[in-house]
């Protein structure tokens, strides 16, 4: 089946016509859970749970699957319960893998883009081989799946940027943005524009994260969620910051924050990376760890996240003259909850080498 939603509208009205309201319930309930998912997610989740509930009761396996797809995007994307978002899309995967009746449901490719983006979230290079398979099954399972394809580009540009492969990230990003040509795809459009700034900005080019952030007030309450807006705002703050249009930078900082404080849930990493360097460059360093900080707030479930943050954090107490000793020590306790605690302990390394005397 080449239409990844196509097979919800047929089934809803086979349920309609055929007056089977017990059925019919089961869409119902699913459309109330993906209108509240990003202004209540818990009703959303609990909207989930009773529709999974009556599909298995009638035996309506595909729409068992999709639940259960969607309750891994509300608990990974939205409630930040992140290892039970994991561990529902590996029980839907196992489900799905246990019958040739789900070969022709697109929604078994959801479900890997599920699991690599709970581990990229818990632990990216601890769990490397996870995510290069997982996309490699939504390319090749995927094809002709257009938001498929979308979920897995995002996902590798994700690790190409951490893997400080930012050549082959930004050829994915414009290849992305390239492939936006539907109103389904659409939404993907700010994603593909915030990941160029994020290239932009590791490699200190101001010229074009000004470029890349541009878009922001034009998408602004016409394309993308909250989240891609809110990000490529403060990117466009920071761009026109550094190059000198100061009330513009603020302007667009003021409405980045505005959209931030009307967000029902946290701001992506590359938000705070933003939010951060806006507030160092303007020489407001305690502004600065307060963002961090407030990032910490929303890193639970996320270990890999939290050392990142915390390192940050680390990186600026060091730079106001704050004591760092508890900070470090925190460091230590979040990455030994990872896979691969080499990387983050890597980076601790370099900002607090006292810790790790030469041998």
């Amino acid at each position: 089946m080449n239409d990844l939603w196509g097979w919800i509208s047929e089934s809803v009205d086979h349920f309609r016509q055929t007056g089977d309201r017990r059925r019919f319930e089961i869409a119902t309930l699913y459309h109330h859970a993906m209108q509240s998912m990003d202004t209540d997610p818990q009703e959303s989740l609990e909207r989930l749970h009773q529709a999974r509930q009556i599909a298995e009761r009638f035996g309506e396996r595909w729409w068992v699957v999709l639940c259960d797809h969607w309750r891994a995007q509300v608990l990974i994307n939205r409630t930040g319960e992140i290892d039970e978002g994991l561990q529902t899309a590996l029980h839907a995967i196992a489900i799905a893998e246990s019958d040739p009746i789900f070969r022709q449901l697109p929604q078994r490719v959801c479900l890997r883009d599920d699991r690599a983006s709970a581990l990229l979230l818990m632990d990216p290079h601890g769990y490397e081989t996870e995510i290069k398979d997982a996309c490699d099954y939504i390319e090749d399972e995927g094809a002709g799946l257009e938001g498929c394809g979308h979920c897995m580009r995002s996902i590798r540009i994700d690790t190409m940027i951490l893997s400080e492969n930012l050549e082959g990230a930004q050829e994915l990003a414009v290849e992305g943005l390239k492939s936006c040509r539907t109103k389904t795809s659409s939404h993907y459009t700010p994603q593909y524009y915030a990941a160029l700034c994020r290239i932009s900005f590791i490699r200190k080019d101001w010229e074009q994260l000004k470029h890349w952030s541009s878009p922001g007030p034009l998408f602004y309450g016409k394309m993308g969620s909250e989240i891609s807006n809110a990000e490529l705002l403060i990117w466009h703050a920071l761009a026109l910051r550094q190059t000198g249009d100061e009330c513009a930078a603020k302007d667009s900082y003021r409405l980045a924050r505005s959209v931030q404080r009307h967000a029902t849930y946290g701001q992506t990493a590359g938000f705070y990376d933003a939010l951060t360097a806006y507030y160092e460059m303007g020489g407001v360093l305690w502004l600065a760890l307060v963002a961090r900080s407030i990032e910490l707030g929303k890193t639970s479930g996320a270990p890999y996240r939290e050392c990142c943050t915390r390192l940050e954090r680390l990186r600026l107490m060091k730079a106001i003259g704050l004591p760092t000793d508890e900070e470090a020590g925190l460091v230590r306790e979040a990455a030994a909850r990872l896979r691969d605690p080499k990387p983050i302990l890597r980076k601790l390394a370099e900002l607090e080498p006292e810790l790790f005397p030469a041998q």
